[in-house]
């Protein structure tokens, strides 16, 4: 709790008592903050590698599962999924050091169309950019990860992703909400459509996503490509576990990209087979999301041959 004291004309001292902002709260409290306003939460690494053992899919608006998460984990990121299960979408905006200038393109693409910056809630990120929070669509409508197709340095996340929410930390600083008393708002139309037609040309280096890229034949061509290239990965030889690392996850990324793979589950798995086959930490948590996101760019169907 923050005390402030004022000193009015008149003389006399006056007493405010303002609450801290969520991220003035160290991480376990911060956590806290945002369960008891209904959004699910789980942990995550500072590298954003889920700490529970089924990462986005475990995140809970349990305040005692969230505080013994937090009890064993006192310094998790704390991650939120997007999409139905919170009922949130993030667009990202990247300004990370030797990347695309995601505000430059983020301005670029206010002024095409004619529009001023959406007033909704906004966290700004320890590396200089903002995490946009919105409603995710109502039901009937879904809208996936991107990485970089809405504009260079603009990901999307939708269905199967997550962000990091206010009050985490990491080595370069602190995740701090910009305004606390604005809600996420609903999806200015201009946006909304957008990210329609994003989804739409997903397919555009076919003429047609195959049949079988829908329902549950799509799903478990994409779990047992998941499966093949981790297994890969985990007995890849000292000297190019790297560049296996790179190649495989590219290949998934793709798939992630077609929208039959959640991001979340497939960096998970595919950490995993990296620590297996003995890669650093760090190491590992470069290449997997360098090489996502390449492949997310390239979406690639059953039909299709791989272009790793």
């Amino acid at each position: 709790m923050t005390v402030l004291y004022e000193i009015p004309s008149d003389g006399k001292r006056q007493v405010r008592v303002c609450k801290p902002v969520v991220h003035d709260l160290p991480p376990p409290a911060a956590a806290l903050w945002h369960v008891e306003r209904g959004v699910p939460v789980f942990p995550v690494h500072w590298d954003k590698h889920p700490l529970t053992r089924h990462g986005y899919l475990d995140a809970s608006r349990d305040a005692e599962l969230v505080a013994r998460w937090w009890e064993r984990w006192p310094m998790a990121l704390i991650a939120c999924p997007t999409g139905a299960q919170s009922g949130l979408l993030a667009i990202d905006i990247d300004m990370k050091p030797g990347g695309p200038d995601g505000e430059r393109q983020w301005n670029k693409l206010l002024v095409r169309f004619g529009v001023g910056e959406p007033v909704t809630q906004m966290t700004l990120t320890p590396s200089g950019g903002r995490h946009l929070l919105f409603r995710y669509p109502a039901a009937g409508e879904e809208i996936r990860n991107s990485a970089g197709r809405l504009a260079p340095g603009l990901d999307v996340r939708g269905q199967g992703g997550s962000i990091i929410l206010p009050g985490s930390r990491n080595a370069l600083g602190v995740y701090e909400l910009l305004h606390e008393d604005i809600e996420p708002q609903a999806l200015p139309e201009w946006l909304a459509t957008c990210l329609r037609l994003l989804k739409d040309i997903l397919p555009r280096k076919t003429p047609q996503g195959p049949a079988q890229a829908n329902g549950n034949a799509g799903r478990a061509w994409a779990l047992a490509a998941l499966d093949n290239e981790c297994r890969v990965v985990a007995g890849a030889a000292k000297g190019c576990r790297n560049d296996q690392l790179n190649r495989s996850c590219f290949a998934i990324g793709q798939i992630v990209g077609a929208g039959l793979l959640a991001e979340s589950e497939a960096n998970e798995h595919l950490w995993h087979a990296a620590m297996a086959c003995g890669l650093p930490n760090f190491e590992a948590s470069g290449t997997i999301r360098s090489g996502m996101k390449s492949g997310m760019a390239n979406p690639r169907y059953p039909a299709e041959a791989s272009d790793a």
